[in-house]
């Protein structure tokens, strides 16, 4: 909802953050960043997946296209 209600004028605007990493500050466009974020998700729930495979033989589903398919089922 939130990202459905920002314009076009909010995603040119210009995010700035500190990255937990180095001090510098960094600015980047909104929608290029939040363009990232959402990929960057995949990464991590890549590593989850097969964290959850190694200790348990098998995880869950963590596909995107199958949470959304859950949501339009409930909705």
């Amino acid at each position: 909802d939130f990202i459905m209600g920002l314009s076009e004028t909010d995603l040119a605007g210009i995010v700035s953050y500190r990255r937990a990493s180095t001090p510098e500050l960094k600015q980047q466009v909104i929608w290029s960043a939040l363009a990232h974020w959402f990929n960057h998700q995949t990464h991590h729930r890549g590593q989850v997946h097969a964290m959850l495979t190694r200790v348990s033989g098998e995880a869950p589903e963590l596909d995107l296209l199958i949470y959304q398919r859950q949501l339009n089922d409930k909705y």
